[in-house]
């Protein structure tokens, strides 16, 4: 599987389905976009989205399981794909909703804030993303100061034994 962020969007891609967030508009096409934010702009349907799911519920695309959280005024998803747990969402819903969080494998989280010790805690993932505009901020938070890299590939057998921070940008 890839996480990739480009264009203020994410895109995870994994051998047989391509996931985005409404951030930003994307070139190429995807099999599902999930949205996060609450300002849906109207000319990012106009592209080839394909299934777009929104808000609280439980979805399914090419045997990729997408469960999603209301958090606030925004959406939080747990996605189950390749075998790999993954939450994705805004530090700000993670901490606005962290009695419903639970332990992930992957973490992709839109740095609109600085996530709490605590809630790294909850997520017990083995590999924290950010990405977003206060990615700088986590990195000194978490002490992994360093590049910011386009795209990160993973796979189940690949794991870290201990937890990995990745900052995209």
């Amino acid at each position: 599987m890839e996480i990739a962020y480009s264009d203020g969007g994410l895109r995870i891609k994994g051998k047989q389905v391509t996931l985005a967030t409404q951030l930003g508009k994307s070139k190429t096409p995807t099999d599902a976009v999930i949205l996060l934010g609450k300002n849906h702009a109207t000319e990012f349907f106009s592209n080839d989205a394909g299934v777009v799911f929104q808000g609280a519920g439980e979805y399914e695309i090419k045997g990729t399981k997408v469960t999603g959280f209301k958090a606030g005024e925004s959406a939080m998803y747990t996605i189950r794909l390749e075998g790999l747990s993954l939450f994705v969402g805004y530090v700000s819903g993670a901490v606005a909703m962290k009695d419903k969080l639970h332990e992930h494998d992957i973490a992709i989280l839109l740095a609109d804030d600085v996530l709490p010790e605590s809630i790294m805690g909850i997520l017990n993932a083995r590999v924290v993303i950010f990405a977003g505009e206060k990615t700088a901020e986590n990195a000194k938070a978490f002490e992994k100061e360093g590049a910011t890299i386009n795209k990160y590939a993973i796979t189940k057998d690949k794991l870290p034994a201990e937890t990995e921070f990745v900052f995209l940008g």
